[in-house]
C-alpha cells in the first residue's frame, strides 16, 4: 500500500509558532494527524524582542519534538509582506490570459518585475463561444527579500520549504474547504443574484486581515489594527507595564472594575470597528448585489471580551462563534485542550495544508523559481545516478558479447561441420555479384518503358485534356436557368417583360490555369462561398432560421475541397429579375435571385455527360462562387430579332459521334460563344444588351443586375468522375441512415460539412 503524503502548514506569528500536521483519509477527508503550538517569552514585536533568535528557538523546539522529513512544508507570511490585487479581464481567449496578467502585474506591482516573486491565478469565469468571460484574476506578490527574510529560519534549520502563502488566502483556502460548502458553477450564476458572500475578520497580534468572498470573487484588504494595539492602549491609559496590561486585558471581566478597562481599550475599539465599517461599505460599492450570510471572528486576539457583541452593533449584522473545522477529521489531535484554545489562530496552518494536500481553492505559490528547480533536480538526482549505472553495465555487457560475437563471426571462425564464414562469405558475395547484375538489366528496362509511357502520354494528353474542357462547357450551359416562355425570340417584351422572365444572361466565359487551388479558395472566396451557402439552405430548408451551423470541414476531410493544381472557372453576365411586384411578394431578384438560381444548380442539378447524370462536383467542379452582384441599375435593353440560324447546341456537337474530336472543340467553343452572346440558347441579350446576329431596334426599359460567379475546377478523368459520384452517393446514402436511425432514437444526428 502507498504511503500516504502529509504535510505541514507552520505559521510563524508575533506572539507564537502554530503548526498543524495533515493528511488525506481513505474517505478523501483531510485528516489531522498532529500539531503544536509554542508561545514566545514575548511578542516579537516589543522593543526588546530579539526576533531571529526567538523564532530560530522556536523552531528548534517544534523540530525537536515533530518529525518533517518526508511531508511537505507550506508557511505563512503575513497579509502586510505582501501585495494581493484582484482585476477583471475583458473576454478573450484562454490562450491569451497569461500575457494580459503580466501586462497587468508590471501596471499593478510598485517594484521592478525582477526585484519581486509573483503568480496569479484565474478565479471563476466560463467559456462562452470560445472566450473566456466573467473571469478574475488573483494577482499576489511578494519582495525578492522579504521572501528570503521569511525563509531564512527554515533554511538554516534545514527544513526544505515546498508552499509560501500571504495568511490572508491561507485563511480564503480554509473558508471554501470549511465553510462555504459546495459552490455552483460559474456560468450558471446570476450577475445579479450572486452566490452570498461570508465576511471573514482575522485579528492578529499587529494587523487585521479582512477576508470577503462567496467561493468565485475574493476580495482582501489589511488594516494595521491588532490585538497588542488593545495592550498598548490600556498599558498607556492605566499606567502599567505590557505584561499587566495583557493580563488585564484577557480578565477584563475578572477585573477590580472591567468598565474603567473597556473604557481604556475604547479608541482602539472605535478605531478598528471603523475600519471594518469603511471595508464593508467600499465592497458593496464595488458589487451592489452583494448580500452576507456569514460573518467570522478569528484569531486569538477575536477572544478580547465584549469585542463581538461590539463589532456586531457597529457592522449590524450578526457574527457567528467560530467553534470548530467542519471538515477537519482527526478527534485525538481536534479534541485535545491546547488545540481548542486556540482553534481561530490555527485557521492559516489548515489553509496551508488544504493547499499542500491539492485540495485548495486558490494554488498560487510565491516560493522562488531557483528553489523549485533546485528541488527537481535534487528529487531527479538518485534516478539519474541509477540511469548511469544501468548503462554502464549495459555498456560492459555489451562489450563482452560483442568480443565473443566478433570471434565467432570473423573468417576464420570453423563450426562444427569444418565450415569456416570466409567460405560462405565468398559463395554470397558471387551470388549478390550476379544479383546486381540482373537487377541492372531490369532497372535499364523500366527506364525504357517509362520513356514509352511518357510519350503515349503526350500523344493523348492534349485529346483527353479538350474532351474534359467539352465536357465542363456542356455541363455548365445544362445548368444555367432558362425561360421556357422566352425560348423564341419573337415573344415581345410587352407581352412577356425582361423583369418577369426567370433567366440569366451569360455573357462571358474564361478559364485561368491555377498553380494552388487551395491558395485561390483563400479566405476571402471561402467566406464568401458559405455566406451565401448558409442563405441558399434557408431557402432549401436545410435548417431553421437562427440555427447554428457547423464550422465547414477541414481541407483534408471535405472531399470537395480544391487543392492541387488546377483551373479557376469565371462566369460573367447579368439577369433583368428585378421588379418591385416581384421583391414584395417575396420572391428573390438581385443577388438572391442568382443564388437560388444559377448558384443552386451549380451545386444542386445533375447533368447528362456521356449519357449518364452526374452533379457538377463529380466533374471536379466545385465551390461555385457569386464574387460580385451590382445593385439593381435601370437600363435600356435594345429590342432584337434573331436569325433564323439558332445557336447551336453544345451538349449536342459533343454527342455527335461523326464529328472528329478537334472539331467538336472548334464547334463548342463557337457554340457556347454564340450561346453566352444570346443568353445560352435563345434567352437573348449580351454584355452590352444587344448580338452581333441581331438587328437594333428601339430599347425597352429594364431593371439590371451584373454577376461574377467564379468556381474551382480540378480536371478528372473519366474513371475519377464515375469514382467521385459513387463516392458522393455512398456519403448520401449513410446521412439518410444516420438520419432515419437519428429520428427512430428521437435525437436530432449531427449536421455535417
Amino acid at each position: 500500500m502507498a504511503k500516504q503524503q502529509a504535510a505541514w502548514g507552520v505559521d510563524i506569528g508575533q506572539c507564537a509558532l502554530k503548526a498543524l500536521r495533515c493528511t488525506v483519509g481513505a474517505d478523501g477527508q483531510v485528516t489531522a494527524l498532529g500539531f503544536d503550538y509554542i508561545e514566545y517569552p514575548k511578542p516579537l514585536s516589543q522593543p526588546d524582542a530579539r526576533p531571529e533568535e526567538t523564532v530560530r528557538e522556536a523552531l528548534e523546539q517544534f523540530l525537536s519534538r515533530n518529525k518533517v522529513r518526508g511531508d511537505k512544508v507550506a508557511i505563512s507570511v503575513s497579509g502586510q509582506s505582501g501585495l494581493a490585487r484582484f482585476f477583471r479581464p475583458p473576454a478573450t481567449e484562454p490562450k491569451l490570459l497569461p500575457s494580459i496578467v503580466k501586462y497587468e502585474a508590471k501596471q499593478q506591482i510598485p517594484f521592478q518585475i525582477d526585484e519581486v516573486v509573483w503568480d496569479w491565478q484565474q478565479l471563476g469565469g466560463y467559456l462562452d463561444d470560445g472566450q473566456l468571460t466573467d473571469a478574475e484574476v488573483g494577482l499576489l506578490a511578494m519582495k525578492r527579500e522579504a521572501v528570503y527574510r521569511a525563509m531564512q529560519p527554515f533554511l538554516d534549520a534545514g527544513v526544505e520549504v515546498d508552499i509560501i502563502q500571504l495568511s490572508p488566502i491561507a485563511t480564503y483556502n480554509m473558508i471554501c474547504h470549511d465553510v462555504l460548502g459546495e459552490l455552483p458553477a460559474p456560468e450558471s450564476v446570476d450577475p445579479e443574484n450572486p452566490p452570498p458572500y461570508t465576511m471573514v475578520i482575522s485579528i492578529g497580534t499587529e494587523s487585521t486581515d479582512v477576508v470577503i468572498s462567496n467561493g468565485l470573487r475574493l476580495w482582501l484588504r489589511n488594516i494595521a489594527i491588532g490585538g497588542n494595539h488593545f495592550t498598548k492602549q490600556l498599558a498607556r491609559e492605566m499606567k502599567l507595564t505590557h505584561a499587566k496590561a495583557e493580563h488585564l486585558k484577557l480578565n477584563s471581566r475578572q477585573a477590580e472594575d472591567p468598565k474603567a478597562v473597556f473604557s481604556a481599550m475604547r479608541p482602539v475599539f472605535a478605531d478598528l470597528s471603523d475600519e471594518l465599517v469603511r471595508s464593508l461599505n467600499y465592497f458593496r460599492s464595488i458589487d451592489r448585489n452583494a448580500t452576507f450570510s456569514n460573518t467570522i471572528l478569528l484569531g486569538n486576539a477575536s477572544k478580547l471580551p465584549g469585542l463581538r457583541q461590539y463589532l456586531e452593533q457597529q457592522l449590524e449584522q450578526p457574527i457567528s462563534r467560530f467553534e470548530k473545522f467542519e471538515n477537519l477529521a482527526g478527534a485525538e489531535v481536534v479534541g485535545q485542550k491546547t488545540f481548542s484554545e486556540h482553534l481561530r489562530a490555527f485557521a492559516p496552518c489548515y489553509g496551508l495544508c488544504v493547499q499542500a494536500l491539492d485540495k485548495s481553492a486558490m494554488t498560487t505559490n510565491l516560493l522562488p523559481e531557483e528553489f523549485v528547480v533546485e528541488k527537481i533536480v535534487r528529487a531527479k538526482k538518485p534516478w539519474v545516478l541509477g540511469a548511469v549505472a544501468m548503462v554502464m553495465v549495459g555498456l560492459a555487457v555489451q562489450h563482452a558479447m560483442g568480443s565473443w560475437y566478433s570471434y565467432a563471426t570473423s573468417d576464420g571462425y570453423t563450426d562444427a561441420n569444418n565450415k569456416t564464414w570466409g567460405g560462405v562469405k565468398s559463395k554470397a558475395t558471387a551470388v549478390s555479384s550476379r544479383s546486381g547484375q540482373f537487377k541492372s538489366e531490369d532497372d535499364k528496362l523500366k527506364t525504357e518503358l517509362g520513356h514509352v509511357n511518357a510519350l503515349g502520354g503526350e500523344l493523348i494528353s492534349g485529346t483527353t485534356s479538350r474532351t474534359q474542357l467539352m465536357r465542363v462547357l456542356s455541363a455548365i450551359s445544362q445548368v444555367i436557368p432558362k425561360d421556357p416562355r422566352s425560348q423564341d425570340m419573337q415573344v415581345d417584351p410587352e407581352t412577356l417583360p425582361f423583369v418577369d422572365r426567370e433567366e440569366i444572361f451569360i455573357d462571358g466565359f474564361t478559364q485561368d490555369q491555377v498553380e494552388d487551388l487551395a491558395e485561390w479558395f483563400g479566405e476571402e472566396v471561402k467566406l464568401q462561398f458559405e455566406e451565401d451557402l448558409r442563405e441558399l439552405e434557408l431557402v432549401l430548408g436545410l435548417r431553421k432560421p437562427g440555427e447554428e451551423v457547423e464550422a465547414a470541414a477541414a481541407s483534408a476531410e471535405d472531399p470537395n475541397a480544391p487543392q492541387g493544381k488546377g483551373w479557376s472557372i469565371r462566369l460573367s453576365g447579368h439577369h433583368y429579375v428585378n421588379s418591385t411586384a416581384r421583391a414584395e411578394a417575396g420572391l428573390p431578384t438581385g443577388r438572391a435571385f442568382i443564388r437560388e438560381s444559377l448558384l443552386n444548380n451549380l451545386l444542386n442539378q445533375e447533368v447528362i455527360v456521356a449519357g449518364e447524370a452526374y452533379l457538377l462536383e463529380d466533374l471536379g467542379i466545385v465551390k461555385p462562387t457569386i464574387m460580385m452582384a451590382s445593385p439593381p441599375t435601370p437600363t435600356m435593353v435594345p429590342g432584337a430579332k434573331p436569325k433564323e440560324d439558332e445557336a447551336a447546341d453544345p451538349n449536342a456537337i459533343l454527342e455527335d459521334d461523326e464529328l472528329s474530336e478537334a472539331d467538336q472543340f472548334r464547334k463548342m467553343q463557337d457554340a457556347m460563344g454564340a450561346g453566352m452572346k444570346s443568353g445560352m440558347g435563345k434567352m437573348g441579350g449580351s454584355g452590352s444588351g444587344q448580338s452581333a446576329a441581331a438587328e437594333v431596334t428601339d430599347g425597352v426599359e429594364a431593371i439590371r443586375t451584373t454577376f461574377i460567379l467564379m468556381a474551382a475546377w480540378m480536371p478528372k478523368t473519366e474513371e475519377e468522375v464515375k469514382a467521385r459520384k459513387l463516392a458522393r452517393l455512398e456519403r448520401e446514402k449513410q446521412a439518410a441512415e444516420a438520419a432515419a436511425a437519428a429520428a427512430e432514437d428521437g435525437t436530432t444526428p449531427a449536421e455535417g460539412g
